[in-house]
């Protein structure tokens, strides 16, 4: 039988933040804060709770490899100057 979820009222979840963050970061399951008007906040880890490294396909590694060196032909000065070129605005300044 699943144990129901943990609720804690808001004075408690103050007086032992760090120890209720490492349960949650622990356990990966969620707890409840209750405030004094009865309202629930969620408290529960926000990344992935077994995180995996997924495997690549063989045409995914192709096409990363195949990115490799793709600009190596690019004129870095060149190319900063036209960007810093093309953020420049033709309009006068505004005076507030």
């Amino acid at each position: 039988m699943e144990k129901q979820s943990k609720h804690i009222p808001f004075e408690e979840f103050a007086d032992n933040l760090a120890s209720i963050i490492e349960k949650v970061i622990h356990d990966h399951k969620p707890v409840y804060v209750e405030s004094q008007s009865g309202e629930l906040i969620e408290v529960k880890v926000a990344g992935p709770t077994d995180p995996k490294r997924r495997e690549f396909t063989a045409d995914e590694d192709k096409a990363f490899l195949s990115a490799a060196g793709s600009w190596s032909d690019v004129d870095t000065d060149e190319f900063l100057k036209d960007v810093y070129e093309s953020r420049r605005s033709s309009r006068p300044p505004v005076d507030l």
